[in-house]
């Protein structure tokens, strides 16, 4: 290469590859910056860095993706070949001679011993090389993506300014996850854990010393009933566990299930009552790849109740029903979620009717995958006046623990622990279970401890089957207190 070295022309650039890939730079380069000039110094060996500084470089001052700018160069094509049948004689002598020179240890230094100052001062000029070469490039250069961010941007870019783009943040925190023993990641994760920890706990002492309703005080409580029949089968429980997206009308976390959208009516049937009807209809459905959005319609009516005065003589029968909508919106992740809804009301008795306006939140923590905790808050907002006086929302608090066990590679168990209180009820201390085979044949049974009212105590079951795009779910909770019990359906569809 010294041979092509123009004597008359400094300018020129001598320059080459090895057979095998290496770059070879036989002269200086020179550039000129805004600061001034900046000399690269040849390095004619084996180089690695330089092609690929040289793609960056042309990339930033072109602003353009590596595959634009390998359109725009012209073509060029290389050969290289190496030497065949070479005499073997020959190759003996020529590593005797370089055994009696001492000329690997000259040029490479012993292996077990200290290097040569020769490769000292190469390896030195080599690091040397580098470091100017990485300061002749003032940021990194762009992604295909960005190439028509920088285009458009071209009267305001600056040579110096550095900036990353956003999957470089991306790319960073998950090579910090990565770290499995990296402190702060650590304790980033016990953070997490003791913030779930203190929102559940948290909401129950809020429940108790400052919600002081008197018993029975609310209204509108059919918000507050059981409509899920997976929900009904374990007593109420399963806040942090749910499974179907037929629990947003009372849990607003169920969104985050809204894998594909599904489409479902619930159905209570109720025994010993005079409840005519009470449907619900939901629908829940994607939106993009982390949250998702619902909405319920719920209507609720009876017939012929028996009226009767303040003296308890009868006055005749008189009709009642209420309704409501709701619509929320939720993320979809696999650890934190949370959710929230709006929901409007109406109820009306005889001739008095009576409009809420409620919202309902939620969130969840998933520690891993065999434990979860989560906390709701529902039907919190104002009620209009009912007949000249104030009524209160069936405003509840819902806390609870769930865990995972599995069996085998198709069998699960979910056991699911809750604590709940409305407005106007002591505590309830809720607990179920569900086991699943396959996610197509589901189990469940729980039991519900109402410390106000004992006789309302009492052990729910139920099932549930998926087969294909379609949802079916059974219950059934027994209600002592109304010589009967409740019946719950639902049929959803998957699209």
């Amino acid at each position: 290469m010294e041979s092509l070295v123009d004597a008359n022309d400094p300018s020129a650039s001598v320059a080459g590859y090895e057979a095998n890939g290496g770059f070879l730079l036989q002269t200086n380069l020179t550039r000129a910056f805004e600061d001034g000039t900046r000399t690269l110094p040849a390095l004619p060996t084996r180089d690695a860095l330089l092609p690929m500084i040289a793609v960056m470089v042309n990339v930033r001052e072109q602003r353009m993706c590596v595959v634009d700018l390998l359109k725009k160069l012209p073509k060029r094509f290389t050969l290289s070949d190496r030497l065949k049948e070479f005499p073997t004689e020959t190759s003996k002598a020529k590593l005797a001679e370089i055994r009696e020179q001492k000329l690997g240890e000259k040029l490479f230094g012993a292996l077990t011993a200290k290097p040569s100052r020769f490769a000292r001062e190469r390896l030195s000029l080599s690091m040397r090389r580098t470091a100017t070469a990485w300061s002749l490039i003032p940021a990194i250069s762009c992604t295909c993506a960005r190439a028509a961010t920088l285009r458009s941007s071209a009267a305001t870019w600056k040579p110096r300014t550095r900036s990353v783009p956003p999957n470089c943040w991306k790319a960073a925190l998950r090579l910090w996850k990565a770290g499995g023993n990296n402190f702060l990641y650590l304790i980033f994760r016990m953070i997490k854990r003791l913030l779930a920890f203190a929102l559940a706990a948290g909401s129950l002492a809020f429940a108790g010393e400052y919600w002081n309703v008197d018993p029975g005080g609310t209204t509108m409580k059919f918000l507050s009933m059981h409509v899920s029949p997976r929900t009904a089968a374990m007593s109420g429980a399963g806040v942090a566990d749910v499974a179907r997206a037929s629990e947003v009308s009372r849990n607003p976390l169920a969104m985050s299930t809204a894998e594909i959208p599904e489409f479902g009516i619930n159905q209570i049937i109720m025994d010993g009552a005079a409840m005519d009807k009470f449907t619900s209809a939901y629908f829940a459905f994607p939106v993009g790849e982390s949250f998702a959005a619902a909405g319920t319609v719920d209507f609720l009516g009876y017939d012929e109740i028996e009226g009767r005065d303040e003296e308890g003589l009868e006055t005749g029968d008189y009709g009642a029903y209420a309704w409501s909508l709701q619509a929320g919106f939720g993320s979809r992740n696999k650890v934190f979620n949370w959710a929230g809804s709006f929901r409007f009301a109406s109820q009306t008795i005889d001739d008095a009717t009576a409009f809420a306006f409620l919202g309902n939140i939620g969130g969840s923590f998933r520690v891993n995958r065999y434990l979860a905790f989560a906390t709701t808050l529902t039907n919190a907002g104002y009620v209009t006046e009912y007949e000249h006086e104030d009524e209160y929302a069936p405003m509840a608090l819902q806390a609870g623990i769930a865990g995972l066990v599995p069996f085998g590679a198709k069998w699960a168990l979910h056991l699911s622990a809750d604590a709940y209180r409305r407005a106007d009820t002591d505590p309830q201390w809720l607990f179920g279970g569900e086991l699943s085979y396959a996610e197509a044949l589901m189990f469940r049974a729980g039991y519900a401890v109402r410390t106000q009212n004992g006789t309302e105590n009492g052990i729910s079951c139920g099932l549930g089957v998926l087969i294909g795009m379609i949802v079916f779910d059974y219950a059934y909770e027994p209600r002592p207190a109304f010589e009967g019990g409740n019946h719950y359906l639902a049929l959803g569809l998957r699209f």
